[in-house]
């Protein structure tokens, strides 16, 4: 800035400094100067505790735990290990690391929308995609339907999970609906489903109203295919204990082998 504008800024904005000695602007400096140099300093510290933030975020609910394990009890044992290991002094910076149960289930849920963002791009651009469907209870007795969908990305099969939401009276109607709403929101094409894996349950293959019957006219060369793990389930719970134990020692012969 030209001397002559600054000091006309000096008396205009700030009457109090204009007759203020040398050293006094010369210090004023200094302490910019520092101020400037800290600040990338905690930048860099908040950026530091925000990975980690994600990092533990992510174990929390693989380890199948409440969100407030973060900070009743990960957190404290961060610090008492830190303490320990590195003295009181890295401890302030552990202390930012932020693990109240909001924040982790913010975390939890902006990991969710990446992953699921992540593969409906990669399903937009595959030329094909199979489905499977199962309708199971929770812990707290509640119908869920769990959709997989199998696709083929750069020369080889991938698997994933595609949506998990509660449903009320498990009808066909209700099950497709939920299925189709999902399908049209995600921006996929019916037209290159080219199979469908679901039980025998009528609400599911129903010949006139079943969900595949559905399917079928939304993409008809979807071949369906029966569950083979839910007909393996149903046959163990009848299957004779001898001849349950022969097939688990030939299986672990086989696993051996």
């Amino acid at each position: 800035m030209r001397p002559n504008k600054l000091l006309r800024h000096i008396e205009t904005k700030h009457m109090d400094l204009k007759n203020k000695p040398l050293q006094f602007f010369e210090s004023k400096l200094k302490e910019l100067n520092a101020s400037q140099c800290v600040l990338p300093h905690f930048t860099n510290i908040n950026e530091k505790a925000m990975h980690a933030s994600y990092l533990i975020s992510l174990r929390i609910p693989k380890s199948g735990k409440l969100h407030t394990i973060g900070e009743s009890l990960i957190l404290p044992s961060i610090k008492d290990a830190v303490g320990v290991m590195f003295g009181d002094t890295c401890l302030k910076e552990i202390e930012v690391i932020p693990l109240s149960d909001d924040r982790v289930a913010r975390r939890i849920e902006d990991m969710s929308k990446w992953v699921d963002g992540q593969l409906i791009n990669t399903l937009k651009r595959s030329k094909f995609f199979s489905l499977q469907l199962g309708e199971s209870t929770d812990i707290q007795n509640l119908s869920q339907l769990i959709v997989f969908i199998h696709f083929e990305w750069n020369s080889e099969q991938h698997e994933n999970i595609l949506f998990c939401e509660p449903i009320i009276q498990g009808i066909s109607e209700e099950i497709f609906e939920t299925l189709d709403a999902h399908i049209k929101s995600k921006e996929l094409n019916w037209r290159n489903s080219v199979g469908i894996s679901t039980d025998g349950a009528r609400a599911m293959c129903g010949k006139n109203s079943g969900v595949v019957t559905r399917v079928h006219k939304q993409s008809p060369n979807a071949s369906w295919t029966h569950c083979s793990l839910n007909r393996e389930a149903l046959v163990s719970k009848t299957i004779s204990d001898d001849l349950k134990n022969v097939l688990i020692r030939e299986n672990h012969q086989l696993y051996e082998e």
